[in-house]
C-alpha cells in the first residue's frame, strides 16, 4: 500500500509539474523567437530603404559599407538583389542557396517571408529572412540576410534547464513528501494489526485443528489483506472465546445439578430424624440448597437466552399473554395481587419476530417479579400496543401499581445478581430471586432484536415493555418459521 500511495502521489506531482513546466517554457521560447524576428525585420527595414536607389540604376551610396558592417558586427551573410538588371550584391550570402533563392523568390512577389515557427534548442542552427525593396506594385528587389540562431538557443536552452532543474527538485519533494504521508497513513494500521494480533492471542480460546483457516483477500493492498486477516482471526477467536465461556457455564450447571439433587434427596432423608432444637438449622439448609438449583436453572436459561438462533420463529403476542396471565392468575391471588389483560385497542394485532416459547420465558419472568414484589393490594396490567400508523412494532409492557423500584435502581436491575432494595417480601425477609430474571430477559430480548424499557409506572410502580418489530407473513400463517441468518453465522461466514 506505501509504494501504491507513493506511486500514486509521484504520478499526480508529476502531472503537476509537466502542467506547469510546459507551457512555461514554450511561452519563453516564443519570446526569444519573437525578439528575434523583430529585430531582424527592424535591420532589413532598414537597408531596404537605403537601397531603393540603388535598385533602380541609381547610386548606392552607403548601402554596401553599411552590409559589410553588419555582417562583420553580427557575423550573419547579407545580400541585396534587384529586379531592374542591376547585379546583386552579397556579403557573404549564397544566393543560389535553396532557402536563399525561395525567400528571395516570395519577396519579390511581395509575400512575407518571415519564419514565425518557434525556435527550439533543436532547431535550425539559421532563419532566412527577406524584405521587399519598394512598396505595392513599384517592385525594386529584395533584401535577405541569413541569421543566426544560435544565441536564441542558447537563451532557450539555458531557461529550460533551469525550469526542468525546478520541477525535478519539485517532484523529489513531493516524493518525500509521499513517503511521509504513506508512513504517516500506514502507522496506524499496523498498530492496530499488532494490537488485534496480541488481543487474539490474549483470549482463553484457540481454534481447532478442524477449523478452516482464515482465507486471504484475493486484492487490494496488502497492508489493509492483513489487517482483515488478523481482524477476521481475531472474529472468530472472540466468538470461540464467547461460546466457550457460555459452554462453560452451562457444563458447569449441569455437572453441579447432579450432587445438588443428591444432596437434596440426603436433606429429605433428614426430615423427622433430627432433634427439634436443630429443625432450625435443617431449614435454612432446605432452603439454601433449593435457592441453589434455583440459580443453577437460572444459569442454564441466561445461557440458552444468549446462544444466538438460526431460526426466527413468529408467534400472536396477544395469545401468549392470555396463556401466561392465566397460568399466573392463581399465584396473583395467593399474593393478593390483581392481574389483568387490557383490551385491544384495534382488531387486527399483527404477529411478531419472536417464539412463543420465549415470549413466554418473558412474561413468565415479568410477572413473577410483579407477583413477588408489588405487594398486596397492588394491581399488575399486562399491554399489548401497536405503533401507529405503520405497525412495525409491537409492545408488549407489563405494569404494577407496587412499591415501585427507586430511580437510583432503574439502570441496575437488569445486571446480574443484582438485588434491587424492594426485593423484601412483605414480611420483611429477603426474597429467594436470584437477580439473574431480568437478565434473562434482556438477552432473550437482544437475540430477538428487540428492545427492553424499564419506568416507573405514574402514579407510583414500575412499567417494563418489550418493544419487538412485527413480524412479515403475507399469507397470514401465524406458526411460520423463517430461516435466517444469524448474527454469529453471517459474522463467521468466510
Amino acid at each position: 500500500m506505501r509504494a501504491r500511495i507513493v506511486l500514486v502521489l509521484t504520478i499526480l506531482g508529476a502531472l503537476t509539474v509537466i502542467a506547469f513546466a510546459v507551457p512555461l517554457m514554450l511561452t519563453q521560447a516564443e519570446s526569444r523567437t519573437r525578439q528575434l524576428v523583430l529585430t531582424r525585420e527592424s535591420d532589413l527595414q532598414r537597408f531596404a530603404a537605403l537601397a531603393g536607389s540603388w535598385a533602380t540604376g541609381g547610386p548606392s551610396g552607403s548601402l554596401f559599407d553599411e552590409l559589410r558592417a553588419y555582417e562583420q558586427l553580427y557575423g550573419e551573410p547579407i545580400a541585396v538583389v534587384s529586379t531592374r538588371g542591376v547585379a546583386p550584391f552579397s556579403v557573404g550570402l549564397d544566393l543560389n542557396d535553396p532557402d536563399v533563392a525561395g525567400a528571395i523568390a516570395g519577396a519579390v512577389r511581395n509575400q512575407p517571408q518571415t519564419p514565425d515557427d518557434r525556435i527550439t534548442p533543436t532547431g535550425p542552427d539559421r532563419r532566412v529572412f527577406a524584405r521587399t525593396i519598394g512598396a505595392d506594385t513599384d517592385i525594386s528587389g529584395a533584401v535577405v540576410v541569413a541569421a543566426s540562431t544560435a544565441a536564441a538557443r542558447a537563451d532557450i536552452t539555458r531557461v529550460w534547464a533551469i525550469v526542468a532543474a525546478g520541477g525535478v527538485v519539485a517532484l523529489l519533494a513531493l516524493v518525500a513528501f509521499a513517503v511521509a504521508v504513506s508512513a504517516w497513513v500506514l502507522r496506524p494500521l499496523r498498530r492496530l494489526t499488532v494490537e488485534l494480533t496480541e488481543l487474539a492471542a490474549g483470549l482463553p480460546f484457540r481454534a481447532g485443528p478442524g477449523q478452516a483457516p482464515v482465507e486471504p483477500l484475493g486484492g487490494g493492498p496488502p497492508e489493509l489483506r492483513a489487517l482483515s486477516g488478523t481482524f477476521e482471526r481475531m472474529a472468530r477467536t472472540v466468538r470461540g472465546s464467547v461460546t466457550s465461556q457460555r459452554q462453560l457455564v452451562a457444563d458447569a450447571a449441569h455437572q453441579l445439578r447432579n450432587p445438588l439433587a443428591a444432596l437434596q434427596l440426603r436433606l429429605d432423608a433428614l426430615d423427622g430424624l433430627l432433634a427439634p432444637g436443630a429443625q432450625p438449622g435443617y431449614a435454612k439448609a432446605v432452603a439454601e440448597s433449593e435457592r441453589l438449583a434455583e440459580v443453577l436453572d437460572d444459569l442454564l436459561a441466561l445461557s440458552s437466552a444468549e446462544a444466538a438462533r438460526s431460526t426466527v420463529r413468529t408467534c400472536l403476542p396477544r395469545m401468549v399473554v392470555v396463556d401466561r396471565v392465566e397460568f399466573w392468575s392463581s399465584t396473583a391471588d395467593a399474593a393478593g395481587v390483581r392481574l389483568d389483560v387490557v383490551p385491544p385497542a384495534a382488531a387486527g394485532e399483527p404477529d411478531v419476530s419472536m417464539g412463543q416459547v420465549e415470549l413466554g420465558q418473558i412474561l413468565d419472568v415479568l410477572l413473577d417479579n410483579a407477583c413477588r414484589y408489588a405487594g398486596a393490594g397492588a394491581s399488575v396490567q399486562v399491554s399489548v400496543e401497536t405503533d401507529a400508523p405503520d405497525g412495525r412494532f409491537v409492545t408488549v409492557s407489563v405494569a404494577d401499581t407496587g412499591r415501585g423500584v427507586p430511580p437510583t435502581e432503574l439502570d441496575r436491575l437488569t445486571t446480574r445478581f443484582y438485588r434491587g432494595s424492594t426485593s423484601a417480601q412483605s414480611d420483611g425477609t429477603r426474597s429467594r430471586g436470584t437477580g439473574l430474571g431480568l437478565a434473562i430477559v434482556e438477552a432473550l430480548v437482544t437475540s430477538a432484536g428487540a428492545r427492553m424499557s424499564i419506568g416507573p409506572t405514574p402514579g407510583g410502580g414500575l412499567t417494563i415493555g418489550v418493544r419487538i418489530p412485527a413480524a412479515v407473513d403475507p399469507a397470514g400463517d401465524r406458526s411460520a418459521e423463517v430461516e435466517v441468518d444469524s448474527p454469529a453465522t453471517v459474522a463467521g461466514a468466510p
